[in-house]
Protein backbone atom coordinates (compact mmCIF):
# COMPACT_ATOMS: atom_id res chain seq x y z
CA UNK A 1 0.00 0.00 0.00
CA UNK A 2 2.77 2.42 0.95
CA UNK A 3 4.67 1.61 -2.26
CA UNK A 4 1.52 2.38 -4.31
CA UNK A 5 1.08 5.78 -2.64
CA UNK A 6 4.75 6.64 -3.25
CA UNK A 7 4.48 5.62 -6.91
CA UNK A 8 1.33 7.72 -7.42
CA UNK A 9 2.97 10.72 -5.76
CA UNK A 10 6.05 10.32 -7.96
CA UNK A 11 3.93 10.17 -11.11
CA UNK A 12 2.01 13.29 -10.06
CA UNK A 13 5.21 15.26 -9.46
CA UNK A 14 6.63 14.04 -12.76
CA UNK A 15 3.62 15.49 -14.59
CA UNK A 16 3.67 18.74 -12.63
CA UNK A 17 4.16 21.90 -14.63
CA UNK A 18 4.54 25.60 -13.98
CA UNK A 19 2.60 28.11 -16.06
CA UNK A 20 2.78 31.90 -16.14
CA UNK A 21 0.82 34.32 -18.29
CA UNK A 22 -0.84 37.65 -18.87
CA UNK A 23 -4.56 38.46 -18.97
CA UNK A 24 -6.52 41.64 -19.64
CA UNK A 25 -10.17 42.53 -19.95
CA UNK A 26 -13.25 44.19 -18.51
CA UNK A 27 -14.54 44.45 -14.94
CA UNK A 28 -18.13 45.19 -13.94
CA UNK A 29 -18.67 46.14 -10.31
CA UNK A 30 -21.70 46.87 -8.15
CA UNK A 31 -21.46 48.44 -4.71
CA UNK A 32 -24.28 47.39 -2.39
CA UNK A 33 -25.38 49.27 0.71
CA UNK A 34 -28.54 49.95 2.72
CA UNK A 35 -29.82 53.43 1.86
CA UNK A 36 -32.49 53.12 4.58
CA UNK A 37 -35.02 55.95 4.12
CA UNK A 38 -33.03 57.82 1.46
CA UNK A 39 -35.32 56.63 -1.33
CA UNK A 40 -33.87 59.20 -3.73
CA UNK A 41 -30.35 57.74 -3.40
CA UNK A 42 -29.56 55.26 -6.18
CA UNK A 43 -26.35 53.29 -6.73
CA UNK A 44 -25.48 51.52 -9.96
CA UNK A 45 -22.78 49.32 -11.46
CA UNK A 46 -19.91 50.62 -13.58
CA UNK A 47 -17.33 49.08 -15.85
CA UNK A 48 -13.55 49.22 -15.56
CA UNK A 49 -10.40 47.36 -16.49
CA UNK A 50 -8.79 44.20 -15.12
CA UNK A 51 -5.19 43.17 -15.81
CA UNK A 52 -3.56 40.12 -14.29
CA UNK A 53 -0.41 38.00 -14.17
CA UNK A 54 -1.55 34.43 -13.46
CA UNK A 55 0.84 31.80 -12.13
CA UNK A 56 -0.32 28.18 -12.00
CA UNK A 57 1.15 24.90 -10.85
CA UNK A 58 -0.45 21.89 -12.56
CA UNK A 59 -0.21 18.63 -10.61
CA UNK A 60 -1.65 16.71 -13.56
CA UNK A 61 -3.76 17.39 -16.65
CA UNK A 62 -6.95 18.10 -14.65
CA UNK A 63 -5.92 19.82 -11.39
CA UNK A 64 -3.87 22.93 -10.68
CA UNK A 65 -3.40 25.64 -8.06
CA UNK A 66 -3.44 29.17 -9.45
CA UNK A 67 -2.72 32.67 -8.15
CA UNK A 68 -3.29 35.93 -10.05
CA UNK A 69 -1.56 39.22 -9.25
CA UNK A 70 -4.24 41.62 -10.47
CA UNK A 71 -4.96 45.29 -10.98
CA UNK A 72 -8.75 45.56 -11.02
CA UNK A 73 -11.14 48.51 -10.94
CA UNK A 74 -14.22 48.22 -8.73
CA UNK A 75 -16.19 51.24 -9.85
CA UNK A 76 -19.72 52.41 -9.06
CA UNK A 77 -22.01 55.36 -9.67
CA UNK A 78 -24.62 57.28 -7.69
CA UNK A 79 -27.48 59.54 -8.73
CA UNK A 80 -30.30 61.15 -6.82
CA UNK A 81 -33.91 61.45 -7.92
CA UNK A 82 -36.99 63.41 -6.90
CA UNK A 83 -36.28 66.83 -5.39
CA UNK A 84 -32.52 66.16 -5.61
CA UNK A 85 -32.57 65.14 -9.25
CA UNK A 86 -29.30 66.08 -10.97
CA UNK A 87 -26.92 65.31 -8.10
CA UNK A 88 -24.68 62.49 -9.27
CA UNK A 89 -21.16 61.15 -9.34
CA UNK A 90 -19.08 58.30 -10.78
CA UNK A 91 -16.40 56.80 -8.55
CA UNK A 92 -13.37 54.90 -9.85
CA UNK A 93 -11.75 52.57 -7.29
CA UNK A 94 -8.46 50.85 -8.13
CA UNK A 95 -7.44 47.70 -6.27
CA UNK A 96 -4.55 45.28 -6.12
CA UNK A 97 -6.02 41.80 -5.78
CA UNK A 98 -4.53 38.34 -5.22
CA UNK A 99 -7.03 35.53 -5.85
CA UNK A 100 -5.84 32.01 -5.07
CA UNK A 101 -7.96 29.22 -6.55
CA UNK A 102 -8.08 25.49 -7.16
CA UNK A 103 -8.60 24.88 -10.87
CA UNK A 104 -10.14 21.78 -12.49
CA UNK A 105 -9.89 21.26 -16.25
CA UNK A 106 -11.49 18.85 -18.70
CA UNK A 107 -11.60 18.15 -22.45
CA UNK A 108 -9.18 17.25 -25.22
CA UNK A 109 -5.47 17.86 -25.70
CA UNK A 110 -5.85 21.20 -27.48
CA UNK A 111 -9.23 22.61 -26.44
CA UNK A 112 -10.10 22.34 -22.77
CA UNK A 113 -12.57 23.88 -20.38
CA UNK A 114 -11.93 24.72 -16.75
CA UNK A 115 -13.65 25.84 -13.57
CA UNK A 116 -12.04 27.28 -10.46
CA UNK A 117 -12.88 28.52 -7.00
CA UNK A 118 -11.20 29.93 -3.91
CA UNK A 119 -10.66 33.23 -2.15
CA UNK A 120 -8.88 36.52 -2.62
CA UNK A 121 -7.06 39.21 -0.66
CA UNK A 122 -6.67 42.78 -1.86
CA UNK A 123 -5.72 46.38 -1.14
CA UNK A 124 -7.60 49.55 -2.11
CA UNK A 125 -5.00 51.58 -4.01
CA UNK A 126 -6.77 54.79 -5.01
CA UNK A 127 -10.14 56.45 -5.63
CA UNK A 128 -11.33 59.22 -7.94
CA UNK A 129 -14.74 60.88 -8.11
CA UNK A 130 -16.37 62.90 -10.90
CA UNK A 131 -19.85 64.38 -10.79
CA UNK A 132 -22.35 67.22 -10.46
CA UNK A 133 -23.20 69.02 -7.23
CA UNK A 134 -24.42 72.37 -5.84
CA UNK A 135 -22.05 75.32 -5.56
CA UNK A 136 -22.42 76.93 -2.15
CA UNK A 137 -21.69 80.59 -2.91
CA UNK A 138 -19.32 82.02 -0.31
CA UNK A 139 -20.68 85.55 -0.94
CA UNK A 140 -23.88 84.58 0.78
CA UNK A 141 -26.06 84.99 -2.28
CA UNK A 142 -29.02 82.65 -2.21
CA UNK A 143 -28.76 80.46 -5.32
CA UNK A 144 -31.32 77.95 -4.15
CA UNK A 145 -31.15 74.63 -2.31
CA UNK A 146 -31.83 72.46 -5.35
CA UNK A 147 -29.83 72.38 -8.56
CA UNK A 148 -30.48 75.20 -11.03
CA UNK A 149 -28.66 77.21 -13.67
CA UNK A 150 -27.05 79.45 -11.04
CA UNK A 151 -25.63 76.93 -8.58
CA UNK A 152 -24.76 73.82 -10.62
CA UNK A 153 -21.09 72.89 -10.69
CA UNK A 154 -19.14 69.95 -12.12
CA UNK A 155 -16.16 68.51 -10.28
CA UNK A 156 -13.45 65.91 -10.77
CA UNK A 157 -11.21 65.10 -7.82
CA UNK A 158 -9.03 62.53 -6.14
CA UNK A 159 -10.67 61.01 -3.07
CA UNK A 160 -8.33 61.17 -0.09
CA UNK A 161 -8.45 58.18 2.23
CA UNK A 162 -9.35 58.73 5.89
CA UNK A 163 -7.65 56.19 8.16
CA UNK A 164 -10.51 56.53 10.67
CA UNK A 165 -13.15 55.75 8.05
CA UNK A 166 -11.87 53.80 5.06
CA UNK A 167 -11.02 50.11 5.13
CA UNK A 168 -8.37 49.62 2.48
CA UNK A 169 -8.08 45.87 3.15
CA UNK A 170 -10.20 43.79 0.78
CA UNK A 171 -11.12 40.10 0.91
CA UNK A 172 -13.76 37.71 -0.34
CA UNK A 173 -14.52 34.54 -2.29
CA UNK A 174 -14.28 33.93 -6.02
CA UNK A 175 -15.29 31.39 -8.67
CA UNK A 176 -14.88 31.27 -12.43
CA UNK A 177 -15.03 29.28 -15.64
CA UNK A 178 -13.29 29.45 -18.99
CA UNK A 179 -11.69 27.75 -21.97
CA UNK A 180 -8.08 27.14 -22.97
CA UNK A 181 -6.72 26.44 -26.44
CA UNK A 182 -3.24 24.92 -26.66
CA UNK A 183 -1.75 26.83 -29.59
CA UNK A 184 1.69 25.18 -29.32
CA UNK A 185 3.34 22.93 -26.72
CA UNK A 186 4.64 26.14 -25.14
CA UNK A 187 1.73 28.60 -25.50
CA UNK A 188 -1.99 28.43 -24.82
CA UNK A 189 -4.72 31.05 -25.23
CA UNK A 190 -7.38 31.51 -22.55
CA UNK A 191 -10.73 33.24 -22.04
CA UNK A 192 -12.38 33.37 -18.62
CA UNK A 193 -15.26 34.89 -16.69
CA UNK A 194 -14.89 35.19 -12.92
CA UNK A 195 -17.09 36.38 -10.07
CA UNK A 196 -15.75 38.11 -6.92
CA UNK A 197 -17.99 38.39 -3.88
CA UNK A 198 -16.63 40.88 -1.35
CA UNK A 199 -16.85 40.03 2.36
CA UNK A 200 -15.15 43.15 3.75
CA UNK A 201 -16.90 46.44 4.46
CA UNK A 202 -15.41 49.45 2.64
CA UNK A 203 -15.85 51.32 5.93
CA UNK A 204 -13.91 50.31 9.04
CA UNK A 205 -17.03 50.22 11.20
CA UNK A 206 -20.74 51.00 11.09
CA UNK A 207 -20.39 54.26 13.04
CA UNK A 208 -19.12 56.11 9.95
CA UNK A 209 -21.78 54.85 7.54
CA UNK A 210 -23.83 51.86 6.47
CA UNK A 211 -21.71 48.89 5.34
CA UNK A 212 -20.62 48.88 1.70
CA UNK A 213 -19.67 45.73 -0.19
CA UNK A 214 -18.33 45.17 -3.70
CA UNK A 215 -19.50 42.46 -6.07
CA UNK A 216 -17.39 42.21 -9.23
CA UNK A 217 -17.42 40.31 -12.51
CA UNK A 218 -14.34 40.14 -14.72
CA UNK A 219 -14.19 39.04 -18.36
CA UNK A 220 -10.60 38.42 -19.44
CA UNK A 221 -8.57 36.90 -22.25
CA UNK A 222 -4.87 36.16 -22.32
CA UNK A 223 -2.13 33.64 -22.86
CA UNK A 224 -0.22 31.17 -20.70
CA UNK A 225 3.39 30.02 -21.11
CA UNK A 226 4.08 26.41 -20.09
CA UNK A 227 7.50 26.22 -18.48
CA UNK A 228 8.04 22.45 -18.42
CA UNK A 229 10.66 22.39 -21.19
CA UNK A 230 11.21 18.63 -20.99
CA UNK A 231 7.57 17.74 -21.56
CA UNK A 232 7.19 20.48 -24.19
CA UNK A 233 10.10 19.08 -26.13
CA UNK A 234 8.63 15.57 -26.08
CA UNK A 235 5.23 16.83 -27.23
CA UNK A 236 6.87 18.81 -30.00
CA UNK A 237 8.72 15.69 -31.24
CA UNK A 238 5.52 13.64 -31.27
CA UNK A 239 3.77 16.23 -33.41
Amino acid sequence: MLITVVLLATMTVAKAQWQVGLTAGYSLNAMSTDTRYAYDLNYGSRGGVAIGIPVAYSFNDWFALRADAQFVQKNFKMHRSGFFDGFRYNQRNSYFSLPIVAQFSFGGKRLRGFVNGGGYLGYWLSAHRKGITRNDDETGEDNGYFLNDKNIVAYSEKVDFDSRRDNRFDAGVTAGAGVEYRLTPLISLTAEVRHYYGLTNMYKNTTVGDPRYNTTWTFQAGCMIHLDKKNNKKKGQKQ
